[in-house]
């Protein structure tokens, strides 16, 4: 199956070139689990959730939050540019850093907006369209509350993750200098979803089974529990980001999945 050689493209691609792969994202995602650990993150928005959950107001925590969220972007598009720079061309990172591209990481960060806000559109109208059938479904008490939320789990979520994976591939595209285009990356994907959302599935799959030891092991809000939380988002961001450079050396580039 395609989905399936998609997924085994992507975990080859980073177990296989884990050095680049640790000096392209390691060192930055040690920094931004410091930092949040250090502005106490997760404390302040646990905190801030027991205000509303109690009075119904808080005052947000900008001033952990904000310098948090801003690094997590930089470093973000800084490993994204990085290492689809060395799947996709082979531009070997430094020591401990992937190559610092300003106008890379730019068009990246760029890209991601768009992607960003393609994908809440796209999803606020389908989920307008979903809401407003399934609500006349149960009106004809011919859709019940428990199947409503299995239909949203099984065929809504699957389509719009499937149209935000389709139009990912500007991603790749403005890592390494080609023009980033949603119209171009829905072409080149076409025939495809299938193939994406099964692929995409077995990822989130194996960063479910990475995550389980932080509520079965350690203690929330602990320093282990938050090296553990750098693992599983390391993991993440990987696994996404090879994925995502994978569909479109297939896809664009024509590379094959071996």
């Amino acid at each position: 199956m395609k989905g399936f050689a998609i997924f085994r493209h992507s975990v080859r691609q980073l177990v296989g070139n884990i050095g680049p792969a640790l000096r392209s994202s390691a060192f930055l995602t040690a920094m931004l689990q410091l930092l949040g650990y250090l502005l106490d993150v997760q404390g302040d928005m646990a905190r801030y959730a027991i205000m509303l959950g109690t009075f119904g107001s808080g005052v947000f925590p900008w001033k952990s939050v904000l310098p948090y969220f801003a690094f997590f972007l930089l470093s973000g598009c800084w490993i994204g540019v990085g290492w689809c720079r060395y799947v996709l061309m082979e531009e070997q990172p430094g020591t401990v850093l992937p190559l610092f591209r300003p106008s890379r990481i730019v068009a990246y960060l760029v890209a991601l907006v768009v992607l960003i806000l393609a994908s809440v559109v796209g999803g606020f109208l389908l989920g307008i369209l979903a809401g407003f059938v399934l609500g006349f479904l149960k009106a004809l008490n011919m859709m019940g509350e428990t199947a409503a939320i299995v239909l949203f789990f099984v065929v809504i979520l699957p389509v719009i993750l499937v149209f935000s994976l389709r139009l990912s591939l500007g991603l790749p595209a403005a890592a390494i200098g080609e023009k980033p285009s949603m119209t171009a990356s829905w072409r080149a994907t076409r025939g495809y979803g299938l193939a994406i959302l099964v692929a995409s599935v077995l990822v989130i799959l194996v960063i479910v089974l990475v995550a389980l030891p932080v509520g079965l092991v350690f203690q929330p809000l602990s320093a282990p529990a938050w090296i553990w939380q750098g693992v599983i988002g390391w993991v993440a961001l990987m696994l996404g980001l090879s994925l995502s450079a994978t569909v479109y050396g297939h896809c664009v580039q024509g590379r094959p999945l071996v």
